[in-house]
């Protein structure tokens, strides 16, 4: 991946996130944990709060279609907070 080689964190981040959501929208959902979980890590590390939240969500959503809601509503939460810190509207 160009962005991690060139050590643009955010746009890794983003790379990993979009990867993430194609397999989502194609409901391979255990490779779309995968990949937004690599972007979670990244995007938590440098303070990416809107995209933090944004994956966080995405990452509720694969737990919902796994019917795991406790997991799901945890992550919902945690979605919710983190925008409310920054005013972002999901």
């Amino acid at each position: 991946m160009i962005t991690k080689q060139i050590g643009d964190k955010q746009g890794e981040g983003a790379t990993l996130r979009g990867i993430g959501s194609v397999y989502y929208n194609q409901r391979q959902y255990k490779k779309a944990l995968e990949f937004f979980g690599q972007a979670l890590v990244i995007l938590q590390q440098i303070g990416s709060v809107r995209s933090e939240c944004i994956t966080l969500k995405n990452i509720g959503a694969i737990y919902a279609n796994y019917n795991q809601n406790p997991r799901s509503l945890n992550l919902y939460r945690q979605a919710l907070g983190t925008c409310k810190q920054i005013g972002f509207k999901l």
